[in-house]
């Protein structure tokens, strides 16, 4: 195998991605992806040079500095696990010059059809996406040593003709040489959050988990992805203010979140959470009102906190440094164990509902970007809107919204023109604070 030219029966390793992070321009965090050897004990073992072969599936002749690879890395990994790690008992090869069209090809309808870790029927869109990049990979790697290898490009892909639906004329396109299986599960929209217990869970995290409170509301109001929340930065940061609030008077028309860059907010150089698509992106008209109501609590606990002046985040944790994904999610849970029993003690039985379905599955931030994207379907916006608001590079996210609407305005009620006020939710209940 590229990279490990002397490797042995390798059952107790695993592929991984290592990502490693610099900064450049003084201020840009930028990170690239590599291919590692890891033990069962995590540690790694062993850089490959495999990361050679990932490349973006476009065809510019550049690409942008902070393309790392994303999720490609792992799709690639799954596959190199599959034929080196899981099965290597059955296929008894150390190097990918060893491959056969026959070991691609189980690959693909295992990761088609993989009921393991929970996993049932992988949506189309992820398996397509999966036989895009390690087809892609194989054939960079064919194309430096095809001379040595078993497998041979010729057999991955084949040209086909097909007749176009808009003019009728005959054209051809490359395609896999081999059926590709997925088990059918439709991308759908799950877990909608009724108004009550979106009111509930925001007047208890302002009531007693202030420090997450705000990210919930970039979610909730201006659709950000809950990693693109950890790289806010407060209005006054040397890095560039991360809210711009357009006035008009004294009234504010408008707050734009800036996510242009994804910028070091540590002093650690430790990442904080990817910014996916990066723009500005405008907090939604209807809920301005919310998101400014929320802000103005916030800056009153923001002013308690100590916080790296050189960066400025918006978000911290207890000791000052810029607050990561992993630690937003893992205090977002903490939060919504504790919301459930305030669930099931509430009179209203959509919320009881809720409340025994948060027994069964566990959610994550990502759940107020949902709540904001079905609102936002109610509203009336369009794919194009849609795709604005939420910041999406390719339409394909609203259009899931939009294909379910029908079913939406049946779940939910539709909200007119004066938003909810959850400002008006009794926070000062005694089943809506924390004890002491």
């Amino acid at each position: 195998m590229e990279g490990m030219t002397s490797f042995s029966y390798i059952g107790s390793y695993k592929f991984s991605v290592y990502s490693h992070q610099l900064i450049i321009f003084n201020d840009r965090l930028i990170s690239r992806q590599f291919i590692v050897l890891k033990d069962s004990y995590g540690n790694i073992v062993r850089f490959t040079t495999l990361h050679r072969h990932i490349h973006s599936n476009n065809n510019k002749l550049s690409k942008p500095i902070t393309d790392d690879g994303n999720n490609r890395f792992w799709f690639v990994c799954a596959f190199l696990n599959f034929v080196f790690i899981k099965n290597f008992s059955k296929y008894q090869i150390t190097s990918l010059t060893d491959l056969t069209i026959d070991m691609v090809k189980d690959f693909f309808v295992n990761y088609g059809t993989d009921s393991e870790n929970g996993i049932v029927a992988r949506t189309e869109a992820t398996v397509n996406r999966c036989v895009q990049v390690v087809l892609a990979f194989l054939e960079s790697y064919l194309e430096d040593h095809e001379s040595i290898c078993k497998l041979k490009r010729t057999q991955l892909y084949k040209i086909v003709t097909y007749r176009s639906k808009r003019t009728g004329k005959a054209l051809t396109k490359t395609v896999p040489t081999f059926t590709i299986y997925h088990a059918g599960r439709p991308r759908e929209i799950f877990r909608d959050m009724p108004n009550a217990v979106f009111e509930l869970v925001m007047s208890y995290a302002m009531s007693n988990y202030v420090d997450i409170a705000f990210m919930l509301a970039f979610s909730s109001f201006a659709g950000l992805r809950p990693s693109e929340c950890c790289n806010v930065r407060q209005e006054i940061s040397p890095l560039g203010s991360g809210l711009l609030i357009n006035k008009v008077g004294l009234d504010i028309t408008s707050v734009t979140i800036d996510l242009t860059e994804e910028k070091n907010l540590r002093s650690d150089l430790l990442p904080v959470g990817r910014i996916k698509k990066e723009r500005k992106q405008r907090v939604y008209p209807k809920f301005l009102p919310a998101f400014l109501f929320i802000y103005e609590k916030y800056k009153v606990h923001l002013s308690t906190c100590k916080f790296e002046m050189d960066y400025c985040p918006m978000f911290v944790n207890s000791r000052g440094k810029a607050m990561t994904y992993k630690l937003y999610r893992l205090r977002f849970q903490t939060m919504i164990k504790r919301c459930i029993p305030l669930m099931l003690a509430s009179d209203n039985p959509e919320i009881v509902a809720y409340g025994h379905m948060m027994l069964e599955y566990n959610i994550s931030p990502h759940i107020f970007r949902h709540w904001f994207s079905v609102k936002l379907c109610l509203f009336g916006e369009d794919v194009a809107g849609l795709q604005y608001w939420r910041g999406d590079r390719n339409p394909e996210s609203a259009l899931t919204y939009l294909q379910n609407k029908g079913d939406l305005e049946k779940q939910l009620s539709k909200l007119n023109n004066i938003m909810f006020d959850f400002m008006n939710y009794n926070a000062s209940r005694k089943d809506c604070n924390e004890k002491s």
